[in-house]
């Protein structure tokens, strides 16, 4: 696994972790208002045990498939994202942009932890980084 690789599970991960256990600070960061049980909830379950899993899932079982999840997920969040500055013109603003490029080059470091090699069997795997 590369560093880039590392940085990247690690931010997702982090994001998680806030979302889970802080979900008042991952409100303010968001710049959304949870202000009912099920929207803190939602901050728990979805910014947290989701990203989670999204940081986890390929470290844990070096399955290519599982970084391509990860990296679409990112790449999808940035074009909803870019979606919202196109059609919705008051919500330019840096925050936003700030998250498109956050997003994508999540996706970018997302395929980059994945060098492919095949193994003994044929089955496709990560290669160990340097």
């Amino acid at each position: 696994m590369n560093s880039l690789g590392m940085v990247g599970a690690a931010a997702t991960i982090g994001m998680g972790l806030l979302g889970l256990v802080a979900p008042h600070a991952a409100a303010r960061l968001t710049g959304l208002t949870a202000t009912t049980k099920t929207a803190f909830a939602e901050f728990r379950g979805t910014f947290g045990g989701m990203f989670i899993a999204l940081g986890v899932v390929p470290l844990v079982t070096q399955s290519p498939a599982a970084y391509y999840v990860s990296a679409w997920a990112w790449l999808a969040s940035g074009l909803g994202r870019i979606v919202l500055i196109v059609l919705d013109a008051g919500h330019r603003e840096p925050k936003n942009f700030g998250g498109v490029v956050l997003e994508l080059y999540a996706r970018r470091t997302s395929i980059a932890w994945c060098p492919i090699r095949l193994s003994a069997r044929g089955r496709r795997r990560c290669a160990p980084g340097p």
